[in-house]
């Protein structure tokens, strides 16, 4: 699959405590970024992915995400 997380000028951020488990998130995110850890009591994202399109954001009933500027910084080694 494609790196595709360095596209984005915005990404999501979660408060974790306005949480509850809607799982807007998860349904309208289209790259399936969102997903539930391991234990099933939290939404976590994988950013690697993220394209920031902010759908989660619109979509997240409790207000729980909100939009971040993202900056980006080379890395000195590749990957």
């Amino acid at each position: 699959m494609m790196i595709t997380g360095n596209w984005r000028e915005f990404r999501p951020v979660l408060e974790a405590e306005k949480c509850d488990l809607c799982m807007n998130c998860i349904v309208f995110c289209p790259d399936a970024c969102f997903a539930l850890d391991d234990a099933g009591e939290m939404v976590v994202l994988n950013e690697k992915y993220c394209k920031g399109c902010n759908i989660c954001i619109n979509e997240c009933a409790p207000g729980a995400l909100t939009a971040a500027h993202t900056t980006f910084v080379a890395s000195a080694e590749p990957e």
